[in-house]
């Protein structure tokens, strides 16, 4: 994996041999990147490519890893994936205490059992909108 803007870390990539390059937290090539270096997007010339290749935010700042890079915050990822954590919170958790358990589903219970409050809308609709 030598070439150029090669650094000698190991990027942390999920899955190399299964062509998965995105990045794993922790990796070095987070937040290390250079925003004044990437092209131009491809539809107008005005501005930079605010997508990475999986089409998600280019500037997007990983609070966990110290900006590294050359650029202004929020510093751009090393390579064509963009790190996004993944939000591990459960929309189920309807108590908001981490865990999903019985106090949850009586929460629900106790919502669904309330129809027509304010304006028609129950809390058991609120809470499958949240849910979706």
């Amino acid at each position: 994996m030598l070439g150029t803007g090669f650094y000698g870390f190991d990027p942390l990539f999920v899955d190399l041999s299964g062509f998965d390059d995105s990045l794993l937290p922790g990796s070095s090539a987070i937040d290390m990147g250079e925003g004044a270096a990437l092209p131009t997007d491809f539809m107008d010339t005005a501005e930079l490519l605010l997508l990475d290749f999986a089409g998600l935010d280019r500037f997007f700042d990983d609070p966990d890893t110290v900006d590294t890079g050359p650029s202004d915050p929020p510093v751009v990822d090393t390579g064509a994936f963009e790190f996004q954590p993944i939000d591990s919170s459960c929309l189920a958790d309807l108590t908001g205490d981490g865990t999903l358990n019985f106090f949850d589903i009586s929460a629900f219970l106790g919502a669904f059992a309330v129809q027509g409050t304010h304006n028609g809308w129950g809390h058991a609709d609120k809470i499958m909108m949240r849910m979706n």
